[in-house]
Protein backbone atom coordinates (compact mmCIF):
# COMPACT_ATOMS: atom_id res chain seq x y z
CA UNK A 1 0.00 0.00 0.00
CA UNK A 2 1.26 3.35 -0.84
CA UNK A 3 1.92 5.58 2.13
CA UNK A 4 -0.51 8.34 2.35
CA UNK A 5 0.36 12.02 2.11
CA UNK A 6 1.82 13.77 4.87
CA UNK A 7 0.98 17.44 5.95
CA UNK A 8 3.87 19.75 4.95
CA UNK A 9 6.19 20.00 7.80
CA UNK A 10 7.57 23.37 7.62
CA UNK A 11 10.31 22.71 9.84
CA UNK A 12 12.05 20.94 7.21
CA UNK A 13 11.21 22.55 4.33
CA UNK A 14 12.92 26.03 6.55
CA UNK A 15 15.72 23.51 6.87
CA UNK A 16 15.85 22.76 3.14
CA UNK A 17 16.00 26.31 2.26
CA UNK A 18 18.77 26.87 4.51
CA UNK A 19 20.57 24.26 2.89
CA UNK A 20 20.40 25.15 -0.27
CA UNK A 21 20.98 28.77 0.19
CA UNK A 22 24.07 27.77 2.13
CA UNK A 23 25.18 26.01 -0.93
CA UNK A 24 24.40 28.46 -3.47
CA UNK A 25 26.22 30.90 -1.67
CA UNK A 26 29.55 28.98 -1.30
CA UNK A 27 29.46 28.32 -5.32
CA UNK A 28 28.64 31.67 -6.42
CA UNK A 29 30.99 33.51 -3.98
CA UNK A 30 33.85 30.74 -5.44
CA UNK A 31 32.91 32.54 -9.14
CA UNK A 32 33.03 35.97 -7.87
CA UNK A 33 35.76 37.19 -5.98
CA UNK A 34 34.40 40.00 -3.37
CA UNK A 35 37.18 40.60 -1.07
CA UNK A 36 34.50 41.58 1.82
CA UNK A 37 32.58 37.60 0.81
CA UNK A 38 35.59 36.25 0.57
CA UNK A 39 36.63 37.15 3.84
CA UNK A 40 33.42 36.00 5.37
CA UNK A 41 33.68 32.98 3.39
CA UNK A 42 36.82 32.02 5.14
CA UNK A 43 35.38 31.80 8.60
CA UNK A 44 31.81 30.53 7.42
CA UNK A 45 31.16 27.78 4.55
CA UNK A 46 28.38 26.93 2.93
CA UNK A 47 29.28 23.30 1.73
CA UNK A 48 27.84 21.98 4.96
CA UNK A 49 24.56 22.31 3.76
CA UNK A 50 24.88 19.16 2.04
CA UNK A 51 25.55 17.60 5.34
CA UNK A 52 22.46 18.79 6.50
CA UNK A 53 20.45 17.94 2.98
CA UNK A 54 21.95 14.77 4.04
CA UNK A 55 20.63 14.08 7.60
CA UNK A 56 17.04 15.27 5.95
CA UNK A 57 17.18 12.70 3.10
CA UNK A 58 17.92 9.94 5.62
CA UNK A 59 15.07 11.06 7.82
CA UNK A 60 12.43 11.34 5.24
CA UNK A 61 13.01 8.60 2.82
CA UNK A 62 13.13 6.28 5.69
CA UNK A 63 10.01 7.60 7.38
CA UNK A 64 8.17 6.89 3.19
CA UNK A 65 9.85 3.63 3.19
CA UNK A 66 8.94 2.29 6.56
CA UNK A 67 5.08 2.65 6.30
CA UNK A 68 5.51 0.33 3.10
CA UNK A 69 8.22 -1.92 3.67
CA UNK A 70 9.39 -4.05 6.49
CA UNK A 71 11.46 -6.61 8.25
CA UNK A 72 10.01 -10.39 7.19
CA UNK A 73 7.53 -9.14 4.39
CA UNK A 74 6.84 -12.17 2.03
CA UNK A 75 9.36 -11.35 -0.94
CA UNK A 76 7.13 -10.68 -3.47
CA UNK A 77 5.27 -7.89 -1.39
CA UNK A 78 8.88 -6.50 -0.46
CA UNK A 79 9.55 -6.52 -3.89
CA UNK A 80 6.52 -5.11 -5.57
CA UNK A 81 7.06 -2.38 -2.70
CA UNK A 82 10.48 -1.68 -3.39
CA UNK A 83 9.75 -1.13 -7.30
CA UNK A 84 6.89 0.94 -6.37
CA UNK A 85 9.19 2.92 -4.13
CA UNK A 86 12.17 3.02 -7.13
CA UNK A 87 9.65 4.26 -9.64
CA UNK A 88 8.30 7.17 -7.51
CA UNK A 89 12.26 8.36 -6.65
CA UNK A 90 13.04 8.35 -10.61
CA UNK A 91 9.93 10.33 -12.08
CA UNK A 92 10.90 12.25 -8.62
CA UNK A 93 14.56 13.72 -9.32
CA UNK A 94 15.93 12.43 -12.80
CA UNK A 95 13.64 14.47 -15.26
CA UNK A 96 14.82 17.61 -13.58
CA UNK A 97 18.34 17.03 -13.13
CA UNK A 98 18.61 15.34 -16.34
CA UNK A 99 17.38 18.08 -17.94
CA UNK A 100 19.95 20.51 -16.63
CA UNK A 101 22.62 17.96 -17.45
CA UNK A 102 21.24 18.56 -20.67
CA UNK A 103 21.13 22.42 -20.61
CA UNK A 104 24.92 22.35 -19.39
CA UNK A 105 25.17 20.78 -23.24
CA UNK A 106 25.20 24.08 -24.55
CA UNK A 107 28.59 26.00 -22.08
CA UNK A 108 30.29 22.72 -22.38
CA UNK A 109 30.27 23.74 -26.52
CA UNK A 110 30.34 27.46 -26.26
CA UNK A 111 32.25 28.16 -22.88
CA UNK A 112 36.08 29.30 -22.58
CA UNK A 113 37.49 26.02 -21.41
CA UNK A 114 39.86 27.66 -18.95
CA UNK A 115 36.53 28.81 -17.12
CA UNK A 116 34.80 25.31 -16.83
CA UNK A 117 37.37 22.57 -18.40
CA UNK A 118 37.31 20.61 -21.33
CA UNK A 119 34.89 18.93 -23.19
CA UNK A 120 36.09 16.00 -22.56
CA UNK A 121 36.29 16.54 -18.74
CA UNK A 122 32.67 17.88 -18.55
CA UNK A 123 31.08 15.44 -20.81
CA UNK A 124 33.05 12.96 -18.75
CA UNK A 125 31.44 14.45 -15.21
CA UNK A 126 27.69 14.34 -17.15
CA UNK A 127 28.01 10.50 -18.05
CA UNK A 128 29.18 9.85 -14.46
CA UNK A 129 26.26 12.01 -13.08
CA UNK A 130 23.59 10.45 -15.43
CA UNK A 131 24.35 7.03 -14.87
CA UNK A 132 25.11 7.80 -10.27
CA UNK A 133 28.49 7.44 -9.49
CA UNK A 134 30.01 10.79 -10.07
CA UNK A 135 30.92 10.42 -6.53
CA UNK A 136 33.51 7.94 -7.39
CA UNK A 137 34.35 10.02 -10.84
CA UNK A 138 35.21 12.64 -8.50
CA UNK A 139 37.06 10.29 -6.35
CA UNK A 140 38.83 9.28 -9.12
CA UNK A 141 40.03 12.69 -10.48
CA UNK A 142 41.44 13.78 -7.41
CA UNK A 143 42.90 11.15 -6.11
CA UNK A 144 44.76 10.06 -9.23
CA UNK A 145 45.65 13.72 -10.34
CA UNK A 146 42.64 13.40 -12.87
CA UNK A 147 40.80 16.03 -14.32
CA UNK A 148 37.31 17.14 -13.64
CA UNK A 149 34.54 19.77 -15.25
CA UNK A 150 33.39 22.67 -13.63
CA UNK A 151 29.92 22.28 -14.90
CA UNK A 152 28.68 19.44 -12.39
CA UNK A 153 30.46 19.00 -9.48
CA UNK A 154 27.12 19.48 -7.34
CA UNK A 155 26.04 15.91 -8.96
CA UNK A 156 28.54 13.80 -6.85
CA UNK A 157 25.61 14.29 -4.05
CA UNK A 158 22.65 13.21 -6.14
CA UNK A 159 24.88 9.94 -6.95
CA UNK A 160 25.30 9.50 -3.19
CA UNK A 161 21.82 9.36 -2.50
CA UNK A 162 20.86 7.25 -5.84
CA UNK A 163 23.18 4.85 -3.93
CA UNK A 164 21.31 5.18 -1.30
CA UNK A 165 18.12 4.73 -2.47
CA UNK A 166 18.84 1.00 -4.01
CA UNK A 167 20.34 -0.18 -0.63
CA UNK A 168 18.25 1.29 1.79
CA UNK A 169 14.79 -0.97 0.78
CA UNK A 170 17.22 -4.14 1.34
CA UNK A 171 17.86 -3.72 4.64
CA UNK A 172 15.26 -2.72 5.86
CA UNK A 173 13.60 -6.24 4.93
CA UNK A 174 16.47 -7.57 5.23
CA UNK A 175 17.32 -6.53 9.01
CA UNK A 176 15.21 -6.44 11.92
CA UNK A 177 14.87 -2.84 13.21
CA UNK A 178 16.97 -3.24 16.35
CA UNK A 179 19.57 -4.95 13.70
CA UNK A 180 19.22 -2.25 11.34
CA UNK A 181 19.59 0.47 14.21
CA UNK A 182 23.04 -1.63 15.23
CA UNK A 183 24.25 -1.21 11.55
CA UNK A 184 23.80 2.66 11.22
CA UNK A 185 25.30 3.45 14.48
CA UNK A 186 28.24 1.27 13.49
CA UNK A 187 28.03 3.22 9.95
CA UNK A 188 28.87 6.59 12.22
CA UNK A 189 31.08 5.43 14.55
CA UNK A 190 33.40 4.55 12.09
CA UNK A 191 33.59 7.47 9.97
CA UNK A 192 33.79 9.56 12.82
CA UNK A 193 37.29 8.83 13.55
CA UNK A 194 37.92 8.62 9.78
CA UNK A 195 40.20 11.08 7.98
CA UNK A 196 38.16 12.78 5.33
CA UNK A 197 39.66 16.49 3.74
CA UNK A 198 37.27 18.61 1.35
CA UNK A 199 37.42 17.86 -1.95
CA UNK A 200 40.43 15.24 -0.92
CA UNK A 201 41.91 12.41 -2.15
CA UNK A 202 40.16 9.93 0.63
CA UNK A 203 37.09 8.07 -0.87
CA UNK A 204 35.34 9.07 2.77
CA UNK A 205 34.20 12.39 1.26
CA UNK A 206 32.86 11.38 -1.29
CA UNK A 207 30.56 8.60 0.42
CA UNK A 208 29.98 10.48 3.88
CA UNK A 209 26.68 8.56 4.66
CA UNK A 210 26.89 9.35 8.24
CA UNK A 211 24.17 12.41 7.53
CA UNK A 212 21.89 9.61 5.73
CA UNK A 213 22.12 7.57 8.75
CA UNK A 214 21.54 10.17 11.57
CA UNK A 215 18.09 10.90 9.80
CA UNK A 216 17.14 7.31 9.81
CA UNK A 217 17.69 7.09 13.19
CA UNK A 218 15.72 9.95 13.75
CA UNK A 219 12.80 8.71 11.62
CA UNK A 220 13.12 5.33 13.64
CA UNK A 221 13.24 7.33 17.14
CA UNK A 222 10.03 9.32 15.98
CA UNK A 223 8.12 5.59 15.66
CA UNK A 224 9.32 4.76 19.32
CA UNK A 225 7.67 5.74 22.59
CA UNK A 226 11.12 7.27 23.94
CA UNK A 227 10.36 9.91 20.99
CA UNK A 228 7.84 12.29 23.34
CA UNK A 229 11.14 12.08 25.96
CA UNK A 230 13.30 14.15 23.72
CA UNK A 231 10.93 16.71 22.34
CA UNK A 232 12.67 19.97 22.89
CA UNK A 233 10.01 21.49 24.02
CA UNK A 234 11.99 24.74 25.82
CA UNK A 235 12.28 25.50 22.09
CA UNK A 236 8.99 27.13 21.76
CA UNK A 237 10.47 30.37 23.32
CA UNK A 238 11.42 32.08 20.57
CA UNK A 239 14.90 33.34 21.93
CA UNK A 240 16.05 29.50 22.41
CA UNK A 241 14.92 28.84 19.02
CA UNK A 242 16.60 31.18 17.20
CA UNK A 243 19.25 30.80 19.35
CA UNK A 244 19.69 26.92 18.69
CA UNK A 245 19.02 27.41 14.67
CA UNK A 246 21.13 30.16 13.93
CA UNK A 247 23.63 29.24 16.20
CA UNK A 248 23.44 25.00 14.69
CA UNK A 249 23.60 26.76 11.49
CA UNK A 250 26.47 29.19 12.45
CA UNK A 251 28.47 26.42 13.99
CA UNK A 252 27.46 23.66 11.29
CA UNK A 253 29.83 26.81 8.71
CA UNK A 254 32.38 27.28 10.65
CA UNK A 255 33.22 23.37 11.68
CA UNK A 256 35.99 23.67 8.61
CA UNK A 257 38.42 25.55 11.71
CA UNK A 258 38.18 21.57 12.81
CA UNK A 259 39.10 20.34 9.41
CA UNK A 260 42.20 19.29 10.26
CA UNK A 261 40.57 17.19 12.95
CA UNK A 262 39.17 13.25 11.55
CA UNK A 263 36.49 14.15 13.32
CA UNK A 264 35.04 17.33 11.70
CA UNK A 265 32.83 15.82 9.36
CA UNK A 266 31.30 14.07 11.95
CA UNK A 267 30.66 17.02 13.79
CA UNK A 268 28.50 18.55 10.95
CA UNK A 269 26.71 15.37 10.81
CA UNK A 270 26.03 15.52 14.51
CA UNK A 271 24.63 19.26 14.62
CA UNK A 272 22.62 18.69 11.14
CA UNK A 273 21.10 15.97 12.85
CA UNK A 274 20.40 18.13 16.43
CA UNK A 275 18.75 20.45 13.99
CA UNK A 276 16.22 18.12 11.91
CA UNK A 277 15.80 16.11 15.18
CA UNK A 278 13.70 19.39 16.29
CA UNK A 279 12.50 19.92 12.81
CA UNK A 280 10.89 16.43 12.97
CA UNK A 281 8.10 17.43 15.26
CA UNK A 282 7.01 20.04 12.98
CA UNK A 283 5.92 22.27 15.91
CA UNK A 284 7.48 25.01 14.83
CA UNK A 285 11.07 24.60 16.40
CA UNK A 286 12.87 26.46 13.66
CA UNK A 287 12.96 29.67 13.95
CA UNK A 288 13.29 31.94 10.31
CA UNK A 289 14.19 35.57 10.24
CA UNK A 290 10.76 38.11 11.14
CA UNK A 291 8.56 38.26 7.52
CA UNK A 292 10.58 35.65 5.80
CA UNK A 293 8.92 32.42 6.85
CA UNK A 294 6.43 31.79 4.06
CA UNK A 295 9.62 32.53 1.51
CA UNK A 296 11.71 30.39 3.00
CA UNK A 297 8.84 27.60 2.67
CA UNK A 298 8.88 28.33 -0.57
CA UNK A 299 12.42 27.91 -1.29
CA UNK A 300 12.45 24.38 0.89
CA UNK A 301 9.93 23.30 -1.73
CA UNK A 302 11.80 23.69 -4.74
CA UNK A 303 15.42 23.28 -3.15
CA UNK A 304 16.16 20.16 -5.84
CA UNK A 305 15.48 22.34 -8.55
CA UNK A 306 17.41 25.19 -7.23
CA UNK A 307 20.04 22.56 -6.31
CA UNK A 308 20.20 21.15 -10.24
CA UNK A 309 19.86 24.32 -11.43
CA UNK A 310 21.99 26.55 -10.08
CA UNK A 311 25.42 26.19 -11.26
CA UNK A 312 24.47 26.00 -14.57
CA UNK A 313 22.68 29.05 -14.49
CA UNK A 314 25.61 30.83 -12.42
CA UNK A 315 28.13 30.08 -15.20
CA UNK A 316 25.54 30.46 -18.09
CA UNK A 317 24.82 33.76 -16.60
CA UNK A 318 28.30 34.95 -16.44
CA UNK A 319 28.37 34.20 -20.36
CA UNK A 320 26.06 36.38 -20.76
CA UNK A 321 27.51 38.70 -18.65
CA UNK A 322 30.64 38.84 -20.65
CA UNK A 323 28.63 39.22 -23.81
CA UNK A 324 26.91 41.88 -22.99
CA UNK A 325 30.18 43.48 -21.11
CA UNK A 326 28.48 44.04 -17.88
CA UNK A 327 30.73 41.51 -16.09
CA UNK A 328 33.99 42.48 -15.01
CA UNK A 329 36.36 43.11 -11.68
CA UNK A 330 34.69 45.82 -10.69
CA UNK A 331 32.44 46.21 -7.80
CA UNK A 332 29.74 47.29 -10.06
CA UNK A 333 30.22 44.94 -12.39
CA UNK A 334 30.20 41.87 -9.90
CA UNK A 335 27.21 43.18 -8.42
CA UNK A 336 24.82 43.44 -11.26
CA UNK A 337 26.40 39.92 -12.19
CA UNK A 338 25.07 38.30 -8.52
CA UNK A 339 22.11 40.36 -9.11
CA UNK A 340 20.96 38.68 -12.34
CA UNK A 341 22.44 35.29 -11.82
CA UNK A 342 20.28 34.66 -8.63
CA UNK A 343 17.32 36.32 -9.72
CA UNK A 344 17.69 33.82 -12.54
CA UNK A 345 18.56 30.83 -10.66
CA UNK A 346 15.44 31.38 -8.57
CA UNK A 347 13.46 31.94 -11.92
CA UNK A 348 14.73 28.62 -13.00
CA UNK A 349 14.45 26.71 -9.83
CA UNK A 350 10.40 27.72 -10.03
CA UNK A 351 9.77 27.08 -13.53
CA UNK A 352 11.70 23.27 -13.03
CA UNK A 353 9.59 22.69 -9.88
CA UNK A 354 5.99 24.12 -11.83
CA UNK A 355 7.15 22.84 -15.24
CA UNK A 356 9.12 19.11 -14.49
CA UNK A 357 9.74 17.96 -11.21
CA UNK A 358 5.75 18.32 -9.38
CA UNK A 359 3.81 17.22 -13.07
CA UNK A 360 6.44 14.14 -13.34
CA UNK A 361 6.46 13.26 -9.71
CA UNK A 362 2.73 12.91 -9.76
CA UNK A 363 3.23 10.72 -13.25
CA UNK A 364 5.47 8.84 -11.30
CA UNK A 365 2.99 8.25 -8.49
CA UNK A 366 0.27 6.99 -11.19
CA UNK A 367 3.40 4.41 -12.65
CA UNK A 368 3.51 3.21 -9.45
CA UNK A 369 -0.36 2.85 -9.02
CA UNK A 370 -0.64 0.97 -12.60
CA UNK A 371 2.68 -1.57 -11.63
CA UNK A 372 0.91 -2.52 -7.95
CA UNK A 373 -2.52 -2.78 -10.17
CA UNK A 374 -0.66 -5.67 -12.62
CA UNK A 375 1.36 -7.06 -9.71
CA UNK A 376 -1.77 -7.96 -7.69
CA UNK A 377 -3.65 -8.83 -10.75
CA UNK A 378 -0.54 -11.57 -11.71
CA UNK A 379 -0.87 -13.01 -8.28
CA UNK A 380 -4.45 -13.15 -8.48
CA UNK A 381 -4.36 -14.79 -11.69
CA UNK A 382 -1.62 -17.03 -10.59
CA UNK A 383 -3.63 -18.16 -7.16
CA UNK A 384 -6.72 -18.76 -9.53
CA UNK A 385 -4.08 -21.04 -11.26
CA UNK A 386 -2.95 -23.22 -8.71
CA UNK A 387 -6.82 -23.01 -7.19
CA UNK A 388 -7.73 -24.67 -10.26
CA UNK A 389 -5.15 -27.24 -10.81
CA UNK A 390 -5.36 -28.14 -7.19
CA UNK A 391 -9.00 -28.68 -7.80
CA UNK A 392 -8.54 -30.74 -11.06
CA UNK A 393 -5.69 -32.98 -8.69
CA UNK A 394 -8.40 -34.08 -6.63
CA UNK A 395 -11.20 -34.95 -8.92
Amino acid sequence: MEAPAKQLNADIELLRAYSVLAVLYEHITSIVGLPNIEQIRSHWSGWTGVDLFFVISGFVIYRSLDSTVGYGMPARDAVRETVMFWIRRFWRLAPAGWFWLAAGIVLIVIDDPREIGSRHENISDLIASLLNFENFHRFACNAWQGQCGALYPHYWSLSLETQFYLILPALIVVLPRKYLVGVLVGLIAMQLPMRRPANGDVIGWFIRTDGLAWGILIARLSATEFYRFVEPTFLSGGIARCACTFGGLFAIGTAQYFWRESFFLGLVAIIAALLVLAASFGKGYIASPPGLRRALVWTGQRSYSLYVSHLIVFKGVRELCRALHIYDDSWPGKLAYLALAYSLTVAAGAMTHNWLEMPLRQRGREYASAYRARMTRSTRIAAESRSTAEGGAHA
